[in-house]
């Protein structure tokens, strides 16, 4: 499949080189010694939230929302230190924000999330002649009434719907006998 990964994949070899290179922008890597980046990983991600013993971003129950939920972490630790004047201010291709405005912030939808319900949203609503008030209808039914506009959808709610469009596909195709996605 092209585009986003799905939100459930584990992280690609870009994504891990990113994460280091932000880490030891940071200082949190010195060479072979990586375990205050190691601490700070398992902080900062579900998997490490819940998961009792070291992680390392190799491991393949690291989950894209993971990603999004680490990357805005790394980056802010990243200009904390510039800031208190513990890290060199890194390349300006470096910007600040860059991943917290990607990523969303305290539970917001991600971009990766609003395109993948942009990518089969428009392929289910040919598929079952539904208008857009449908896709609320489903955002209200997948979050049972907590949201009722996938618009201000948190990243939660938006991986709920997902999950609904993607089920429904999946069946409408199966019933008419169409190939199913990937």
């Amino acid at each position: 499949m092209r585009g986003q990964p799905r939100p459930d994949s584990p992280w690609h070899q870009l994504q891990i080189r990113v994460v280091h290179v932000y880490a030891a922008l940071a200082g949190m890597i010195r060479g072979r010694e990586d375990a205050e980046y190691r601490m700070f990983l398992q902080a900062n991600t579900l998997l490490g939230r819940y998961h009792q013993g070291a992680i390392t971003s190799k491991d393949r129950r690291l989950t894209q929302l993971d990603f999004d939920r680490f990357m805005p972490a790394l980056e802010d630790e990243l200009w904390r230190r510039v800031d208190a004047g513990q890290a060199r201010p890194p390349p300006p291709k470096y910007r600040p924000g860059y991943w917290s405005s990607r990523c969303g912030r305290c539970g917001e939808m991600t971009s990766r999330q609003r395109w993948w319900i942009s990518r089969y949203w428009p392929d289910l609503r040919a598929a079952g002649g539904y208008d857009d008030s449908y896709l609320d209808a489903m955002i209200r039914h997948a979050t049972a009434g907590a949201c009722d506009n996938w618009r201000r959808a948190t990243s939660p709610q938006a991986e709920a719907l997902i999950n609904a469009i993607v089920d429904r596909l999946h069946h409408k195709k199966e019933v008419t006998g169409q190939p199913q996605a990937q």
